[in-house]
Parts: structure tokens; sequence; C-alpha cells
């Protein structure tokens, strides 16, 4: 299959564009975030060495894909704390199918600032209408990115448990570097996860688990194991005290 690069907008013109946004929804709400989607923008250019580059009709068909992933919490104009793990389970599958992307290409904020800000602003907005900086430029904390991420590192995983994770249980895999760099080892803790059927908050135990793992695997090298032994040793030594 082709993979793709993105156009990439600079951060001066992401700022320039993310305070016209501020305003646009400030003043009209989500509505008036519509008019400003393009599939383009002046100071946008895709990575001088990069693969095959996106055309318009590739990136409207990203954001048509993504809208529909979407289309229940547009119609609610909210992105309810109860619904935000299925949101963004919904949008990084979206994501993870249409854009094709090049992984080196979708390490770089640049990209996602384009995604975010020209492509799929109404949609950033609807769900963190705080609009703080993190979310709406394209950093590791960013909305799309983080959740492509996800859908990136677990697959569809969390696609064959009738719970998946939730928002504290994806952000305790995902923001802890030391952990996020191994994939093998996001993937069995997930499992772990979302296999659990004790009693009392899933997510009070997995933060329980995520500490006792680093602790266990601070002077442990798991990277050439594979991921079923990772999970015996989560489930064995890495989770002894449980």
């Amino acid at each position: 299959m082709t993979q793709f690069v993105y156009p990439r907008l600079p951060f001066y013109a992401a700022q320039q564009l993310a305070d016209e946004i501020a305003t646009s929804y400030r003043s009209d709400g989500l509505a008036g975030l519509e008019p400003m989607v393009a599939f383009s923008h002046a100071r946008a250019e895709p990575v001088a060495t990069g693969g095959r580059v996106a055309d318009a009709a590739q990136i409207e068909h990203v954001r048509t894909a993504v809208v529909t992933a979407a289309e229940p919490w547009r119609e609610r104009g909210a992105v309810s704390r109860a619904d935000a793990a299925a949101f963004d389970l919904a949008i990084g599958r979206a994501l993870h199918d249409s854009l094709v992307i090049i992984p080196g290409d979708a390490a770089h904020d640049e990209t996602w600032n384009f995604l975010s800000l020209v492509v799929m602003p109404d949609l950033v907005v609807l769900r963190f209408p705080e609009m703080h900086p993190d979310r709406m430029f394209g950093t590791p904390r960013n909305p799309l990115r983080s959740a492509w991420v996800r859908r990136d590192t677990l697959g569809d995983l969390t696609d064959r448990y009738d719970r998946p994770l939730g928002v504290d249980e994806m952000v305790g895999l995902f923001e802890r570097s030391d952990m996020a760099r191994n994939r093998p080892l996001i993937r069995a803790l997930a499992k772990v996860i979302m296999e659990y059927d004790g009693q009392g908050s899933r997510s009070d135990w997995a933060r329980e688990v995520f500490k006792e793992t680093r602790y266990a695997t601070g002077p442990r090298a798991l990277d050439g194991l594979s991921e079923e032994e990772i999970t015996d040793f989560i489930q064995g030594e890495g989770r002894s005290s449980y």
C-alpha cells in the first residue's frame, strides 16, 4: 500500500491560524469553523525528501472519514467526559485507516499542525473547546495525533474487548515516555487492564499496575522480549504485590 506524506504547517503560521479559529469559535461556535476548513495552505509544504505527497483529494478523503466517525458527537455539539474515550477511539480508527501516512511524517508536529488547524479545526475544538495550545498545535497531546498514535500502537486490540481503555488509562499508558517507547510493553499492559475483572475502580487499579510496572522494569531491559513474555512478566514478577 502506498503511504503518503502531508503538508507541514510551521508554527508561526499555525499560531496565526489558531488565533483566527479562536476568534471565529467565540463568535459563531462550531458552525463558524466549518467555513475555515481547507485542504491546502499557502505556508504549508510537504517534506522535500518524503514519499508520495497527499493531494487535495486524499486530504479531503481523510477529513470525510474522520467527520463520519465523529458524526454522533458533531450532532450533539460536544464530547462529554463519559464519551471522550469512545470519541478518541472512533477518530483514531478513522485517521489510521484513511491517512496511510509514512510513520516518519506522523512524528512531526508540523504535520499535525496542518491536519488539525487547516483540515479539521472543528473536530479539534469539538474535543477540546478550551483550545489549550497543547491541544490545538501538533504536539503529542494534540487529539488527532494522540488518537492516531494510540491506534498505530494498539491496532485493533481495543476493538476486541467490551470495555476498552478509558481516557485516564490511555494517558497512563502513553504519556509516560519510559513506557511509551516500548510498544510490546504498552500492548501487554493494555491487555492486562482490559481483562481486569476485579472489584473496585479499574482505573485506580490500573494506576497501581503502571506504577508497579515502572518500578519493576526500571532495572530490567524488556526490549528483547516478545509481547507474550512481557505479559508474563507483568502478570508475574512485575505485579508480585497484587
